[in-house]
């Protein structure tokens, strides 16, 4: 006969439950970290081209920074009373879709510069305002694939897609937009050229970055068939 220790052991053997840490948390990491990228880079744009776009568009520079301010001034409400009430009562594939839709609609607004700048600006707000729905769901996405050793390395990643985003956001607009001087009084002289290549500019940003987010939601899901850890399967019943 078994001992009662040995026969508690078999049943608190049978209790304990395996969980599973689907390797496609890894293809659904890429999808999260393609979509904060993208974002990221939109965001910084017309850093590097400030000047630039004062001089082509004869506009005062605090208008331009604007496509800056916005960012900032948008992402706090947008947080409270938007993007973490989708995250937790619709989930996070929900609410990567909102941001990629508004952040995808920013960028081809503001591809309607000629028509007057404030056209950026309203798609800046648009990418503001979708900004947190993406920018909040690292944490979330980590919880819910991902094994409780491996959640840091997955919400650090998410944590550092958006700022390489931004750097190369801030790089390659210098590298299409190139004004040229006059010698003596240094004034803009191929400003409708300069035009010209901002818009080209922004039209390549808005065709790539749009087949980018696109592409993060077709390999991107809401959770694995079932949960990784003991605390995800808590998280999901609460």
């Amino acid at each position: 006969e078994k001992s009662e220790d040995l026969l508690q052991y078999e049943e608190e053997k049978k209790e304990t439950k395996e969980y599973k840490a689907y390797p496609y948390r890894w293809i659904c990491l890429i999808g999260l970290l393609l979509s904060l990228f993208a974002n990221g880079t939109a965001y910084s744009f017309f850093s590097p081209i400030m000047v630039v776009c004062t001089e082509a568009y004869d506009l005062p520079l605090w208008y331009v920074n604007m496509t800056l301010i916005v960012y900032m001034v948008t992402y706090a409400p947008s947080t409270l009373l938007f993007a973490n009430k989708v995250i937790d009562n619709w989930g996070v594939y929900m609410a990567v879709l909102i941001g990629s839709i508004l952040n995808i609609g920013g960028m081809w607004m503001r591809m309607l510069i000629d028509e007057g700048f404030y056209w950026v600006i309203i798609g800046c707000i648009l990418n503001g305002i979708g900004q947190p729905f993406i920018f909040n769901a690292p944490a979330k996405v980590s919880a819910k694939w991902f094994p409780t050793k491996q959640r840091a390395i997955a919400t650090t990643l998410g944590a550092l897609a958006s700022p390489v985003g931004t750097s190369l956001g801030m790089l390659w607009p210098s590298l299409y937009v190139k004004p040229e001087y006059t010698e003596d009084d240094n004034t803009l002289s191929n400003g409708s050229e300069v035009k010209d290549q901002i818009k080209a500019a922004l039209l390549f940003e808005a065709i790539w970055l749009s087949i980018q987010m696109g592409a993060a939601l077709l390999i991107f899901r809401e959770k694995p068939k079932s949960p990784p850890s003991k605390s995800a399967e808590i998280s999901e019943k609460s």
